[in-house]
């Protein structure tokens, strides 16, 4: 898919990670630690240190942002619990008895009780139009995506400049050339004009001589051809 190259470009993690985190989280809509809704899934082994982990459901484990934060990562997003599932089966023992004290790698929070909570109930899945694919945006690729069409929107802003200017441009070289052609064709005119007077003086010229002859031998004159226009 063309987003999902578009998020692996802009995030370096695989494109089918969004499609993956949400069938898992459709599957499994629980927090493993408190119960409540699940918001996001942990990578147990971060799937920087192990690439073939980030798509590994057995990898997965649906938490919500708070126990993503304090359990997975221990209050510090450098840092992994190492011991999660093991921290997990422990939780559980302790809240089939009722109580769980909270450990104390967690500050401000030893001496705390959590007692499990009634889940919450389980949103029905409703019906969907029938679409061909679903692709999940992160806000990173919504800030992509905007860039993206801003540059477009410069560039077509920038391509319609162009286009006037070049129609402009014929514009005037259309005046020019049009300028140029009645020059020319007034030049033509007037050169045409010199070209027939000068041609009706050699013919009057000739006219005068054909008549001078004719005279002598008493024939009437004859009358030149533009006496006739």
């Amino acid at each position: 898919m063309i987003f999902g190259a578009i998020y692996a470009a802009v995030t370096g993690r695989d494109g089918r990670w969004p499609g993956a985190r949400r069938r898992h989280l459709k599957s499994n809509p629980r927090c493993v630690w408190c119960g409540g809704k699940a918001e996001t899934v942990h990578h147990v082994v971060p799937y920087h240190e192990d690439k073939t982990k980030e798509l590994d459901p057995d990898n997965f484990a649906s938490t919500c942002k708070r126990c993503h934060f304090t359990v997975g990562h221990e209050c510090d997003w450098r840092d992994v619990n190492r011991n999660f599932w093991a921290c997990v089966k422990i939780n559980d023992k302790g809240k089939q008895q009722g109580v769980k004290q909270m450990s104390s790698q967690f500050p401000g929070q030893v001496g705390k009780t959590f007692v499990k909570a009634d889940p919450e109930p389980v949103p029905q899945p409703q019906p969907q139009p029938s679409q061909s694919f679903h692709i999940e945006i992160g806000p990173s690729l919504k800030t992509v995506l905007i860039a993206l069409i801003a540059v477009l929107m410069v560039l077509a802003e920038a391509y319609s400049i162009y286009l006037n200017r070049e129609t402009k441009a014929q514009v005037e070289d259309a005046k020019v050339n049009a300028v140029e052609a009645r020059s020319e064709a007034t030049r033509a005119l007037i050169q045409g004009e010199k070209n027939g007077l000068r041609l009706k003086k050699i013919n009057d010229d000739k006219l005068k001589e054909e008549n001078r002859h004719r005279s002598m031998i008493g024939l009437p004159p004859v009358k030149s051809e533009f006496d006739n226009e």
